[in-house]
């Protein structure tokens, strides 16, 4: 259970930097896109390299996120399966 949480806290540490450079490749292939031009094999290369950096991003962000929801899922599931705590009768308050 602490290795499926670690490994959660784990994909949130990734998650976070992978967001922030898939906005930054995003910023950078549409400011390729604007300067390039298009009849120029140098600046089409160009292009396709930004652009495969960004589907990288893009990819690796959703695979974190997947990855992310399938362990809470099963989290969620060993927890609701687990028998509550014995902490005695509720009402062991009144019994005195």
């Amino acid at each position: 259970m602490i290795a499926l949480v670690s490994f959660m806290n784990f994909l949130d540490f990734l998650f976070f930097p992978f967001i922030v450079l898939l906005i930054i490749s995003i910023i950078v292939e549409q400011i390729v896109r604007k300067l390039s031009n298009t009849r120029w094999h140098d600046d089409q290369v160009l292009v396709n390299r930004v652009m495969g950096i960004r589907k990288f991003m893009w990819n690796q962000a959703l695979i974190l996120n997947v990855l992310w929801f399938l362990c809470y899922f099963i989290f969620m599931f060993s927890v609701s399966r687990q028998t509550p705590d014995s902490m005695g009768d509720p009402n062991m308050l009144w019994k005195l």
